[in-house]
């Protein structure tokens, strides 16, 4: 229904004539609006309940509203529209479902009689309003045929009164036991028997509008039958590959349970119950521990094989047919924890795999770091893993070497300019030059031959230097000893000198 519609052209019919209307006018005009709002409602109502009597007791009440705005003198004719703006629609509807309605149109006992006359004289009076003059005539008829037949309607008053409510019943929703189901496709294929043994008290037309309306709740509850037949059917169909799939299908078999109470398919869901809990309590049972993937397959497969031949046995002597392949679906579970072991493994490598490009731009300290987390690689890891980890730790070793070369030839760099800075050895005293050699003799690092093999000509220069000056020193302290001195120091080194010469032509 268009009530944006209708409100703006109660509006416009308002606004035309507000200027100059007294306060009673306004009120009347709101009464008007709000009038229709509430028919509107209650036509919409009655569409979705398929009332037709209350439709056509609205639309008597529309027609008289209709005529009393239709005074020019004191309404906008965009009042009338507003009207037929709710009528249009409203007719329409009458005009859907008003030949079913009239067949079904009936007087059950003596003391509804006079109701019923009542109402029905009423509804034609709305029909004629309307301009349905055959359909008005039509259910004169039927009203006359209906208080005709009560004494004979007595027979059949339960069924008849069970053939209208049948179709008002609920539809059947997901929850819905089969018990029901078939209880209540039972009552309407008996319904069906009653309402045709009633052919001397109800006209064929009458018995043809009960009977379509018992079939259709039928179909319904045939249709919602066949799915609850397929869910339990999909229930045998099911992939029970993981302990989500077990789960959900526990959850499933557990509803369904419920469902089937009081069927014969009421022991085979049970018994699946059974089967489900027993196998999602072995695989609460399996190794969850941190082991490598290798390791996590032999426990399982052992522990699985064990578990699936002690199942086997409860069933054969709990006279439990298998609702699965116990077999397959202990398999499937193995792989699914494997599978699930093995991408957890490469996915911690895979956030820490590093390409030969990406280890060598690695700072010292990230070298550090990541072999620190390397070194502690989880003990879930599958093998294949394991040996990728281990030559990323050769590789990052092998970058930290290099940091540490680096750094140890800087030092050694920095250590090597005091002594490539040298000049002239004569500008160097005693002092300095011992100092020098001490330094030369302890570098920072352990020297490569090649660096080595640099500073030896310094170190030759540094001690040659020292032992000139050393040789210097002790020329100047002979000369100041005195002749006769100098001569002895001169007989005991030519005497040692001497016997170096035998000792050496000896050799």
């Amino acid at each position: 229904m268009a009530r944006a519609g209708v409100q703006r052209q109660v509006d416009r019919a308002g606004a035309s004539r507000s200027q100059g209307k007294s306060e009673a006018s306004a009120l009347k005009l709101r009464q008007f609006r709000a009038q229709l709002d509430e028919w509107e409602k209650g036509i919409e109502r009655a569409e979705r309940q398929n009332n037709v009597g209350e439709l056509l007791r609205l639309s008597t009440l529309l027609l008289r509203q209709k005529q009393e705005v239709g005074d020019g003198v004191r309404w906008s004719p965009t009042a009338v529209d507003a009207c037929d703006d709710l009528l249009i629609p409203l007719r329409e509807m009458v005009s859907q479902q008003v030949a079913g309605w009239i067949p079904r149109q009936s007087c059950h006992n003596a003391i509804d009689v006079g109701s019923f006359r009542h109402r029905i004289e009423k509804a034609i009076g709305s029909l004629k309003d309307l301009a349905f003059e055959s359909e008005a005539r039509a259910l004169e008829q039927q009203s006359r045929r209906a208080i005709l037949q009560v004494e004979k309607r007595q027979r059949f008053a339960l069924t008849l009164a069970e053939s209208d409510d049948y179709p008002r019943q609920p539809e059947p929703s997901e929850s819905t036991p089969v018990r029901d189901l078939h209880d209540d496709i039972e009552k309407g294929e008996r319904l069906i028997e009653g309402v045709q043994a009633a052919q001397g008290v109800l006209e064929d037309q009458e018995i043809q509008a009960r009977v379509d309306a018992i079939k259709l709740r039928l179909q319904q509850l045939r249709a919602a039958l066949q799915r609850q037949r397929a869910r339990l059917g999909e229930l045998y169909d099911v992939a029970l590959d993981s302990d989500e799939a077990l789960k959900d299908a526990l959850l499933k078999a557990n509803r369904l349970r419920h469902i089937f109470l009081g069927t014969p398919d009421e022991g085979g869901v049970g018994e699946m119950v059974v089967q489900l809990e027993r196998v999602l309590s072995d695989v609460a049972d399996w190794e969850s521990g941190e082991v490598g993937v290798e390791r996590l397959e032999t426990l399982l497969r052992q522990q699985s094989a064990q578990q699936l031949a002690e199942l086997e046995t409860f069933l054969a002597d709990s006279d439990i047919e298998p609702a699965w392949t116990m077999g397959a679906i202990y398999q499937g579970l193995v792989e699914s924890r494997l599978s699930g072991a093995r991408r957890r493994s490469a996915e911690w490598v895979r956030l820490r795999l590093k390409s030969d490009n990406q280890v060598a731009e690695l700072g010292a300290e990230a070298c550090v770091m990541l072999e620190r987390e390397l070194k502690n690689a989880p003990a879930y890891l599958a093998d294949d893993d394991r040996a990728r980890i281990e030559q990323l730790v050769v590789a990052v070793r092998q970058r930290q070497a290099e940091h540490a070369e680096q750094k140890r030839r800087a030092r050694v760099i920095a250590w090597q300019q005091r002594f490539c800075a040298l000049g002239s050895m004569e500008q160097i005293d005693r002092h300095a030059t011992e100092e020098l050699l001490k330094t030369l003799r302890g570098p920072p690092d352990e020297l490569l031959p090649s660096e080595k093999a640099m500073l030896d000509p310094v170190m030759a220069a540094l001690t040659a230097h020292l032992d000139q000056m050393s040789m210097d020193e002790i020329v100047a302290r002979i000369e100041q000893l005195t002749l006769e001195r100098q001569r002895k120091l001169y007989q005991r080194l030519a005497a040692r000198f001497a016997d170096t010469d035998v000792e050496a032509e000896a050799v």
